[in-house]
């Protein structure tokens, strides 16, 4: 959990790793329902609800927590040429 409520980010028309790593793996139909959603001036609950399931049938949640361990990773094993980065 980041501090947040969930679905904040889609009701301020934010697309985030979880949405766009979901809109990848989507049917055309699925985008063009997505794409419907994201135009409306108020998102429903409803709408919400089938947004939130559609990034779970693709696993968008997972996804963007690996990338983030993997890039914590990676920046643990950068050179610390710089004073202000040790950890």
């Amino acid at each position: 959990m980041l501090g947040k409520r969930v679905g904040t980010d889609l009701k301020e028309g934010k697309i985030t790793l979880p949405f766009i790593h979901a809109l990848k793996s989507a049917s055309e139909k699925e985008k063009l329902s997505v794409a419907k959603i994201l135009k409306k001036r108020t998102i429903s609950q409803k709408d919400f609800e089938w947004v939130s399931k559609l990034m779970e049938k693709y696993n968008g949640i997972g996804y963007a927590a690996a990338a983030t361990e993997k890039y914590l990773e990676d920046a643990k094993k950068t050179p610390r040429s710089f004073p202000c980065f040790s950890v």
